[in-house]
């Protein structure tokens, strides 16, 4: 009788090639990264910073030469500059992650408010 479990290797395999982009901290400086595919064909491995950018600070992240990517459903896409003539629709873009070199601040989108849904009054 044949064993209908999935093999270990595959099951491995099946995990490096996932599409969505993971939590990890960056093995050389420690910083919180997203690790993922950035695209669904002829993929690349890439890092990237999990801080949303604005769309300025996109522009100007580009401009020093770090690629951007949109960060939708958990997947990284890679915005080239026909995507970036205007703001991603589905995600927030965030930048290449590079050991040691931190982007300013002000390219940062501010962080937003969520809003408390715990209450103890009755909606209607």
């Amino acid at each position: 009788m044949m064993n209908r479990q999935t093999p270990e290797w595959q099951r491995a395999l099946a995990e490096i090639a996932a599409r969505k982009a993971k939590a990890r901290t960056c093995p050389v400086c420690s910083a919180p990264i997203l690790v993922g595919l950035d695209n669904d064909r002829c993929a690349h491995t890439v890092a990237a910073d999990p801080r949303p950018l604005t769309w300025g600070g996109e522009l100007a992240a580009a401009l020093s030469g770090r690629h951007t990517f949109e960060y939708a459903a958990e997947e990284l896409h890679r915005r080239d500059h026909d995507r970036r003539r205007a703001p991603p629709p589905f995600g927030p873009p965030v930048s290449a992650h590079i050991c040691g070199q931190p982007l300013p601040d002000h390219w940062y989108a501010p962080p937003t408010e969520r809003k408390d849904t715990t209450h103890d009054e009755c909606p209607y």
